[in-house]
């Protein structure tokens, strides 16, 4: 059945728009199979191993290459690789995960999707993160973006001021358009020096745009020739002017950060919750399924991760400097 479905072209398509919808027309593996399969090779099915276009089939969504003689499955090679968890719990996850403004935690997709362990289902979630960041990271913002840094996370009890070693720095770029925002990128800063700043701008920030930010000393030498540069003045406002809308995107994140995972997401994670929230906004007035299609597509094309990766590694909390 692999090598049917693989050769049907994944133009056309037809979404599912409502999770009803996505309930009855994939709650058994097939169909799954189906779609999936027509995601990764809609050219026909190519050996993710070997990358010859011949294969047998041996059973219901797995083939054997004729070339290589290794057995393949639509989920062969990808961030899917080796999952114990059915087809259908995966579809469901994606749902959950990119419906507009909402996001999902651990706990909801093991009870959504019918899954035995919580354990399962925070690894089929962090996986499907991993797929959704390397998305975002792929592309950058161009023309005119906002910029601002801002503190996520809780105040550590006992620490004057900010409060900012129970909390952690978080770049925040908007990409805007006739006075609204397009599409987000954050990132982690260990402090908000102009290297950690620059950094930041050449992962997410095309070469050439203009970046709008507040009078921080540390934005000129950061913009210096990679982009244009142009402040918002909060002289006349008496204090700290937030750059155009940031502050609605920030108020959003921490909102579902809250809401939806309890404000307990961790420093080693945090950059994969970031970016499955930038995926969700960027996708926020696509047609019903087209946001769900396009983490499928992620999930085929994101590469295996083992579990140290998963897990990642322990980053201690950034300073920031007075301003």
């Amino acid at each position: 059945m692999l090598l049917a479905l693989a050769d049907t072209p994944a133009a056309g398509l037809t979404p599912p728009q409502s999770w009803a919808e996505l309930v009855e027309a994939y709650s058994v593996e097939t169909p799954c199979l189906a779609l999936l399969a027509q995601l990764r090779w809609p050219n026909g099915f190519v050996c993710p191993l070997c990358g010859r276009a011949s294969a047998t089939n041996l059973r219901e969504g797995v083939a054997r290459c004729l070339n290589c003689r290794r057995r393949v499955t639509v989920t062969t090679g990808t961030v899917m690789h080796g999952t114990k968890a059915p087809l259908s719990a995966w579809l469901a996850a994606a749902w959950l995960a990119t419906e507009p403004g909402r996001g999902v935690s651990a706990r909801e997709v093991q009870q959504r999707a019918s899954i035995y362990s919580y354990q399962t289902a925070w690894m089929l979630l962090h996986r499907l993160r991993l797929a959704l960041s390397a998305t975002v990271q792929a592309t950058k913002l161009s023309g005119e973006v906002s910029v601002d840094e801002v503190l996520l996370g809780r105040r550590s009890a006992g620490v004057p001021g900010r409060g900012v070693l129970g909390q952690r720095l978080v770049a925040v770029a908007v990409e805007m358009s006739h006075g609204e925002p397009g599409r987000v990128r954050f990132g982690l800063l260990p402090d908000a020096a102009p290297s950690s700043l620059r950094g930041f701008f050449r992962r997410c920030i095309e070469a050439g745009s203009v970046v709008v930010s507040d009078t921080w000393a540390a934005y000129p030498p950061a913009c210096a020739g990679l982009t244009g540069h142009r402040v918002v003045d909060d002289a006349a406002a008496g204090g700290r002017v937030c750059p155009p809308g940031v502050a609605p995107i920030v108020r959003q994140l921490n909102e579902w950060l809250v809401r939806t995972h309890q404000a307990s997401v961790g420093v080693k994670h945090l950059q994969r919750y970031l970016d499955e929230f930038a995926f969700r906004f960027d996708h926020r007035d696509d047609p019903p399924g087209q946001a769900f299609m396009a983490a499928l597509a992620a999930l085929m094309a994101a590469p295996p991760a083992s579990y140290q990766e998963l897990m990642g590694d322990v980053v201690a909390p950034p300073q920031k400097p007075d301003r």
